[in-house]
């Protein structure tokens, strides 16, 4: 395990609230527990893990991972009407998403980018 901090930019602009997922890309033979965040106001998270088999911790798996982007604005909406959508759907499953991260021993801090719709 690696300990990972990041920002996200949608746009070129802090993503706040946001849900980020690290999920080990396993066709690249990486294999662990899935790590999770939510982004700050300025778009900045930490990653954290919770598995059965791993326990719990700080940090992602080493090796190249899938990202998965929540955008939780729309998830605080009841309907989601009116609140713009920020980033494709594309980014919200793990077949989709055009995100890749790799995670190297040690500690790191990754920018991740997200281009307008």
């Amino acid at each position: 395990m690696a300990e990972v901090e990041g920002q996200i930019l949608v746009n070129g602009k802090p993503g706040d609230k946001i849900r980020v997922e690290f999920h080990p890309d396993e066709v690249k033979g990486t294999i662990g527990p899935s790590s999770v965040a939510e982004t700050d106001a300025e778009g900045r998270f930490s990653l954290s893990y919770v598995n059965p088999a791993y326990g719990q911790g700080s940090g992602a798996v080493v090796g190249w991972h899938r990202v998965v982007l929540q955008d939780l604005r729309l998830a605080e909406s009841e309907t989601g009407q009116g609140v713009p959508v920020r980033f494709p759907s594309d980014y919200s499953m793990i077949s989709t998403t055009p995100l890749e991260q790799e995670v190297k021993e040690g500690k790191q801090t990754v920018t991740i980018t997200v281009p307008l719709k």
